[in-house]
C-alpha cells in the first residue's frame, strides 16, 4: 500500500450542492507558500458562441475571492452575457505550483486561472454538453493595468491554426483500448486567445467529426469544450507537436491521450512520445485525507480517501476511488491518462467528475478534483 502524499480536491453532487475536498498529508503542500488570492479582482471577458461566431466586444467581469484557507477559496463572480447580468459561485485550489489554479461553478462550468503576475490572472472558462461554449478572461487587482478590450480579442493566439494528425491511447469502462486512431485536429479560426475547430476520426468503417471551442490559458496551454460532452486539455509541446487528454465523465466515463503533429516530422516525434515505456508506475493503492468544503464554507475536518490503480498501460489506467465519509462510504471508477511531462494526470470519473493530478517527487500525488 502506498501511503504519503496523496493531495486532492474532489467535487462531489449532493442534491444542488458542489463539494470540493482537497486530499493532504504533506505539511509542505500545505504550507503558507501559496498565494494569497483574497480579495477583489476585475477585467474583462469575452465568450465564443456555438454558432460559430466570437461575439465583438469583451464586456466587464468581477471576481471576488470571500474566502481563502491555505490552497482553498470561494467566491463568486459577475459579468454580462447577452444583455443579462450573469452571477454564480464558485470554490477552487492551488496548484503546488503556485501559479495555477482550477475553479467549479455552481452552474457546473470550469475555470483554469494562471497567476501571470501577483496582480493579474488569466482565465479559461469552459462548459460542454448542452450548453458548450469558451470563454477567457484578464483580470487584476490594485493598482496593476487592466486588460484592454482590443488586446483580450487580439492577443494571445498560440499558433495552432491548421490541420495536425496523430495517434491516440483510450481507457473506459472496456478497458485499456490500444488503436491508431489517426486523429486530425482543424483549427480553422483563432482570435486572441479563442480558438475553434473540429476532430475527425474513423470508426467501426465509417468516419465521425466533433466540434469543440476553447480558449488559451496561456501559451503553452489550451482548454476544449466538446459540443457532444466532455473537456479537452491540451499541451502545446512545440510549433509542430500538441499533446491532447480528453475526458468525459459519467456513466460511459472514458480518457484519451493523442499525440499531435504538423507535418510529417511532428507526427513523428509526437508517436514516439505517446508510445514511450519507461514511464511512472502507479498500480497500487495510494491513501490519503480529504478536506471537504462547499460553497457554503472551507472545511476544518477531513474524510479518507482511496485511489486503487488496477491497471496501467503506458498512459492510460484506470481503477476505483473510495471516499470514506462520516456515516457511510462511496465508491465509483475512474479512467486516466499521463501527460506529455510524464507527471501531470488527467482523469475523468463515473460520477460527473474530473481530476487533474501531479506525481510528485519521492512517490506521491498531487490530484485535483472538478
Amino acid at each position: 500500500m502506498k501511503k504519503g502524499c496523496l493531495h486532492s480536491t474532489a467535487i462531489f453532487k449532493y442534491s444542488l450542492t458542489l463539494i470540493l475536498g482537497i486530499l493532504a498529508v504533506s505539511a509542505a503542500l500545505c504550507s503558507n507558500a501559496h498565494p494569497n488570492l483574497a480579495g477583489a479582482w476585475q477585467g474583462m471577458i469575452v465568450h465564443y458562441m456555438r454558432e460559430g461566431r466570437f461575439e465583438k466586444a469583451a464586456v466587464p467581469l468581477n471576481l471576488m475571492v470571500t474566502e481563502q484557507k491555505a490552497r482553498l477559496i470561494k467566491g463568486r463572480l459577475g459579468f454580462s452575457k447577452g444583455g443579462k447580468n450573469v452571477e454564480k459561485g464558485f470554490v477552487g485550489v492551488i496548484s503546488p505550483d503556485n501559479k495555477k489554479f482550477y475553479l467549479a461553478c455552481t452552474d457546473e462550468s470550469y475555470a483554469f486561472g494562471e497567476m501571470i503576475t501577483p496582480g493579474r490572472i488569466s482565465l479559461s472558462f469552459t462548459q460542454g454538453g448542452n450548453k458548450p461554449g469558451a470563454a477567457s478572461a484578464s483580470i487584476a487587482r490594485g493598482m496593476h493595468v487592466f486588460t484592454s478590450k482590443k488586446e483580450l480579442l487580439s492577443k494571445g493566439a498560440i499558433g495552432l491554426t491548421g490541420f495536425w494528425r496523430g495517434d491516440e491511447a483510450t481507457v473506459n469502462s472496456r478497458g485499456i483500448e490500444k488503436r491508431k486512431a489517426r486523429i486530425i485536429c482543424a483549427f480553422p479560426e483563432e482570435r486572441g486567445r479563442l480558438l475553434e475547430g473540429a476532430r475527425g476520426w474513423a470508426e467501426n468503417g465509417s468516419r465521425k467529426t466533433r466540434n469543440f471551442s476553447g480558449s488559451a490559458v496561456s501559451g503553452e496551454r489550451f482548454i476544449l469544450s466538446d459540443y457532444e460532452g466532455g473537456y479537452t486539455v491540451a499541451d502545446v509541446l512545440s510549433k509542430e507537436v500538441v499533446f491532447t487528454y480528453y475526458l468525459h465523465s459519467g456513466k460511459d466515463a472514458k480518457a484519451s491521450v493523442t499525440g499531435l503533429g504538423k507535418g510529417r516530422k511532428g507526427e513523428s516525434v509526437a508517436d514516439r512520445m505517446l508510445n514511450k515505456r519507461r514511464l511512472p508506475k502507479l498500480r497500487g493503492t495510494w491513501q490519503g485525507t480529504a478536506k471537504v468544503a462547499t460553497t457554503k464554507g472551507l472545511p476544518s475536518a477531513g474524510v479518507l480517501v482511496e485511489y486503487v490503480i488496477k491497471k496501467q498501460n503506458k498512459r492510460t489506467f484506470f481503477g476505483t476511488k473510495t471516499v470514506r465519509l462520516r456515516d457511510r462510504s462511496e465508491s465509483e471508477g475512474f479512467y486516466g491518462v499521463i501527460g506529455a511531462d510524464n507527471k501531470s494526470l488527467f482523469i475523468a470519473e463515473e460520477r460527473e467528475g474530473y481530476a487533474f493530478g501531479k506525481i510528485l517527487p519521492g512517490g506521491s500525488l498531487y490530484i485535483q478534483h472538478l
